[in-house]
């Protein structure tokens, strides 16, 4: 039998294996879920805050500590420059809850915190492929 032939057949054997097991009812077929709800790992957008406007000095584990009077904190993350480790002065917040979200949201949204009137909003997700990068076909001149 040819390469091309071996690859055909366990093609095929791999195909009758799942109709099998469709036909069986032996695995089960994800629901459609409406993807327009969700944000990147399936948490529901509401829940994930944007935090704009932090002082340099706010860390990870502050964030959190400054919306645990609204609620359980699922994560906080205070996002930092690559290249030198330095705050960007945003982060984001998961909230348990939706109704703790928006509290947080009512609650932080102006407040000052060191000097600066912090922005909370519901995060949005991001949109086309992020980041620019350096791009193009590597490198300058070459003469």
């Amino acid at each position: 039998m040819t390469h091309g032939g071996r690859t055909l057949c366990l093609f095929f054997l791999l195909a009758f294996t799942l109709w099998r097991a469709a036909i069986s009812g032996s695995f089960e077929v994800a629901p459609k879920v409406n993807r327009a709800i969700l944000y990147g790992n399936g948490v529901l957008m509401g829940r994930k805050l944007y935090v704009g406007n932090l002082a340099y000095s706010v860390t990870s584990e502050s964030l959190e500590q400054m919306f645990l009077e609204f609620g359980s904190v699922v994560s906080a993350q205070v996002i930092q420059d690559r290249d030198t480790g330095r705050s960007k002065g945003f982060g984001f917040v998961e909230m348990q809850s939706d109704d703790e979200a928006q509290q947080a949201i009512n609650g932080m949204h102006e407040r000052e915190v060191d000097g600066r009137s912090l922005t909370v909003n519901e995060a949005k997700p991001r949109e086309g492929g992020g980041g620019g990068g350096r791009g193009g076909f590597g490198g300058g001149r070459r003469y």
